[in-house]
């Protein structure tokens, strides 16, 4: 009793130009930030100090970076669940879950999405008023369209880096080159690009209805297993015209029993 009612005379006492106030502080404070963890830092600092009593958490569809914070994934499969409709529809939602307490689910949205929600856990007997739930969501809006800078930001950068690639290879490429030359060159530019792990280049010989394994190519594909998945390729793409791109390979083959899970 003694923390909900330290926590209602909190709430009571920040004024509409408080609130005023610590909105332009958040909308300055994410002007500066380009990275998605700094802005979700910024929102828990602010929420927390508003609302000190409650507990928080961001949820995501991608938690591959949780990045130490309060993160959990939304599982968008179970629209049943509040925390999806606030996801899916863009609209706060308000649900019981457990026998003392309930939540809020306010989503981070921006112009073009939702770009995750903030849940926040009160005790099923706080009395929330419609103005504290408002400036909650203000919060959350101001959070989503921060989010969705930072993602065009990155977007932007991106472009900036395929173009310079695009650009490098061209130059690279209408150089007077030897062919052994052109292909280190383009493993070098794939793997530092785009990471791959292992990279080949195989000639395929319609004429001998063969291919050959060209010697700048990585080990694993002069392996068994690597000679095997050529070959699989290759029987592929006597069926298909054009390239090639499998995100799952256990899904598109499970008794084929290699180490990397994608293929381009």
């Amino acid at each position: 009793y003694h923390v909900l009612d330290k926590g209602r005379s909190h709430f009571a006492s920040v004024t509409k130009e408080r609130k005023f106030q610590i909105l332009y502080q958040l909308n300055y404070a994410f002007s500066i930030k380009m990275k998605q963890e700094e802005v979700f830092k910024e929102m828990l600092r602010t929420i927390t100090n508003v609302f000190p009593y409650y507990e928080y958490y961001i949820l995501l569809q991608d938690v591959a970076d949780a990045a130490n914070l309060p993160i959990k994934k939304v599982d968008i499969y179970n629209e049943n669940k509040a925390s999806v409709q606030a996801y899916l529809n863009g609209q706060i939602q308000l649900e019981d879950i457990s026998a003392d307490k309930k939540a809020i689910y306010a989503p981070l949205q921006g112009k073009q999405g939702v770009y995750g929600v903030l849940e926040i856990i009160v005790p099923k007997n706080e009395l929330l008023s419609k103005e504290n739930i408002e400036f909650m969501t203000e919060i959350a809006n101001i959070t989503g369209c921060s989010l969705e800078n930072v993602s065009l930001y990155d977007q932007s950068k991106r472009m900036i880096q395929d173009l310079e690639i695009v650009n490098e290879s061209s130059q690279h490429l209408n150089s007077a080159m030897k062919l052994s030359e052109t292909y280190t060159f383009m493993y070098n530019l794939i793997k530092n690009s785009f990471h791959a792990e292992e990279i080949g280049f195989i000639l395929n010989q319609k004429e001998q209805k063969a291919y050959r394994i060209l010697e700048e190519s990585s080990e694993f594909f002069k392996t068994e297993i690597g000679l095997s998945f050529v070959n699989f390729l290759y029987k592929e793409l006597e069926y298909q015209v054009g390239s090639i791109f499998i995100g799952d390979f256990d899904k598109e083959d499970p008794d084929f029993d290699i180490p990397y899970q994608s293929v381009m």
